[in-house]
């Protein structure tokens, strides 16, 4: 029955995705930003074939094999993050932030094997959370209770009235929630199909705050031989902190309503390494690649949901039952994120300056998550002795959903209840930086722009008349400025 109940819930998807499973969470905890010092974020993060810098170490580690002399870096930041939607300002976070923190040893000379050694110990930021989202559609034909009651396939009734429900690994949460709000009941038939509540015509609102970050502690060897091939090896442990707390309201034309609220508390740590490679077969031009293996990550996640309704049954009045499981529900999973190749080539023009670009691939054939595709530009001109003006350009792209993996798929028995999910779209990323560098220090700064498109889904599902849902687009817009300083020695 439970192999029927996850096809059928297969076929009602509008897309082969959902919240339910881990796969949204495992996207976006593999989606990192374009962050880090002023240079860095100035080229738009076009940096790979270049090196020299602290943070394209963590793209290419070959970068590290560039630097000719000791450095200690600091970059800090102001991030402004606007939520879009209908063209309506919906949110603005405003937040402080430590792009990285590094120090590269260098040692220019020789050594015995006749290489050049350097050592780099570094901490970059990769990714920030920090989004609101609000919004509310009316005259839906479907409800979340649709989605409570496919959960509840192929349970009996004496399944979700029982006290230890919530231990039950054959019960999701989300069901059981809906039964003791009286929103789902049983039809009757033989194989234990259940119902929601009423259908259609209802007015939804819908309210995602999401915090947190993902956090790179590298440490890394570079070698030169002869300024003319530059290679790195690095090794990264990654910190994860990510909090949502979401709020999912229903309001039915019989005048029945209810509220959900759900939260997730993600924190994790894991590891992947790294090689890199720069060639410069002339003096102004240069060649650079890299592969990062997958994250081997171990993920702590904490859930909860609580709901409460206002229903009208029959014989009984209007009656309020509030339903709430235990404290929470906790998991740690083990998980394999994406690989990633990076490609790129660099020419300079003496000393007028340089055009740099950059491909990144990151590929999800081992985790079945989307691939995600990013073009790099970067530009700089010497406006005059160590002044410099910095010009970037970068869009993300994303592949399709791997239609054979069940991945975003609802488990029948999960113990999650948030149940939106957001489809990213392109994203794009433009900066402007200018820096000052002297032989002893460099100090600088940049500003980017950043623009990406969300269509979120408070529920998967298809409407009553078999019409797919439809989702709330917003637009997502970033603001950056950082300030980096550097001391050479």
């Amino acid at each position: 029955m439970r192999k029927s109940f996850l096809l059928i819930c297969a076929s009602l998807l509008a897309f082969h995705v959902c919240a339910q499973g881990t796969g949204w969470d495992m996207q976006a905890f593999s989606s990192y930003d374009i962050v880090g010092t002023s240079r860095y974020v100035g080229l738009g993060g076009a940096m790979t074939a270049l090196g020299g810098d602290v943070s394209a170490i963590k793209d290419n580690p070959a970068a590290l094999g560039v630097f000719h002399r000791s450095e200690t870096s600091i970059t800090i930041g102001w991030r402004v993050s606007d939520t879009y939607q209908a063209q309506s300002l919906n949110s603005t976070i405003h937040s402080f932030i430590v792009p990285q923190v590094t120090q590269v040893f260098a040692s220019p000379g020789a050594s015995l094997t006749g290489i050049g050694s350097n050592f780099v110990l570094s901490y970059q930021r990769l990714a920030d959370f920090s989004r609101d989202w609000e919004g509310g559609m009316t005259g839906l034909r479907s409800s979340q209770t649709d989605l409570m009651a496919f959960q509840a396939g192929g349970l009996r009734m004496a399944d979700l009235e029982s006290a230890d429900a919530y231990d039950d690994a054959e019960v999701g949460w989300l069901s059981k929630l809906g039964f003791d709000a009286y929103l789902i009941y049983p039809t009757g038939d033989a194989d234990g199909g259940w119902t929601s509540l009423e259908p259609g015509n209802t007015r939804m609102t819908n309210s995602v705050s999401e915090r947190g970050y993902i956090d790179n502690f590298s440490f890394g060897w570079g070698a030169n031989t002869g300024d003319i091939f530059y290679f790195g090896l690095l090794l990264n442990f990654k910190n994860l902190n990510y909090d949502k707390y979401s709020t999912h309201a229903e309001a039915f034309e019989s005048g029945n309503v209810y509220s959900m609220s759900s939260s997730v508390i993600a924190k994790g740590f894991g590891f992947d390494f790294g090689a890199g490679i720069i060639c410069r077969p002339t003096s102004n031009f240069r060649l650079g690649a890299s592969v990062l293996s997958p994250t081997f990550m171990r993920i702590h996640t904490r859930t909860s949901g609580e709901i409460s309704s206002r229903i009208a049954i029959e014989n009984m009045g209007v009656q309020h039952y509030p339903s709430q499981p235990p404290s929470g529900y906790e998991e740690v999973v083990a998980r394999k994120l994406p690989m990633r190749f990076t490609l790129g080539a660099a020419v300079s023009f003496g000393t007028r300056g340089l055009l740099s670009t950059e491909y990144d691939w990151q590929g999800g054939w081992e985790t079945s998550l989307r691939n995600e595709h990013m073009l790099k530009l970067g530009a700089e001109l010497v406006v005059r002795k160590n002044v410099f003006l910095d010009l970037g350009y970068a869009a993300k792209l994303y592949g399709n959903f791997r239609a054979d993996e069940d991945i975003y798929l609802p488990t029948y028995n999960s113990a999650r209840t948030d149940t939106e999910y957001a489809i990213d779209r392109v994203r794009h990323y433009a900066s402007v930086g200018a820096s000052y560098r002297h032989n002893f220090f460099t100090m600088g700064i940049a500003y980017q722009f950043g623009a990406q498109w969300r269509d979120l889904y408070a529920y998967a599902g298809v409407s009553n008349d078999g019409q797919s849902l439809t989702p709330e687009t917003y637009h997502h817009l970033t603001h950056n400025v950082v300030l980096s300083f550097a001391l050479k020695y």
